[in-house]
């Protein structure tokens, strides 16, 4: 059955006695949410799939996407690599890799200092008129 080597996948629909072959036509194997990212291409295709997470939250997730792939997009646009980012915005280029591969969720100040590196600015805009 799959998984990776030593788990153990989890089992819907076995019912009291029936060993793991009995229960093997019934079998669903639950993929963990990085498995189930890794197949999804776009953040569209990712948000369809989570259910787990109220729609503030996901809007958050989107803010933020939206503000790292903009920097990503302006780094690659100025044909800079992370390091020379590094060297220009004091940000060290493990942490840079970090955020471009939206491992972790970065602070204003690393924002502001990443934008500014790069030329940009990050400015609020309101949405109601």
């Amino acid at each position: 059955m799959g998984g990776k080597r030593g788990e153990t996948p989890s089992l819907i629909g076995m019912q009291f006695g029936e060993d793991e072959t009995q229960a093997n036509s019934k079998f669903v194997e639950v993929r963990n949410k990085e498995e189930v990212f890794k197949e999804m291409k776009t953040w569209a295709d990712a948000r369809g799939n989570i259910k787990s997470i109220s729609e503030e939250e996901k809007f958050e997730i989107e803010v933020t996407a939206d503000l790292i792939a903009q920097l990503i997009n302006k780094r690659t646009e100025l044909g800079l690599s992370q390091r020379q980012l590094s060297c220009k915005s004091g940000i060290k280029q493990a942490a840079i890799a970090r955020l471009e591969k939206f491992n972790v969720v970065p602070r204003i100040d690393t924002l502001a200092r990443l934008s500014k590196s790069l030329g940009m600015e990050i400015k609020l805009v309101s949405t109601k008129s």
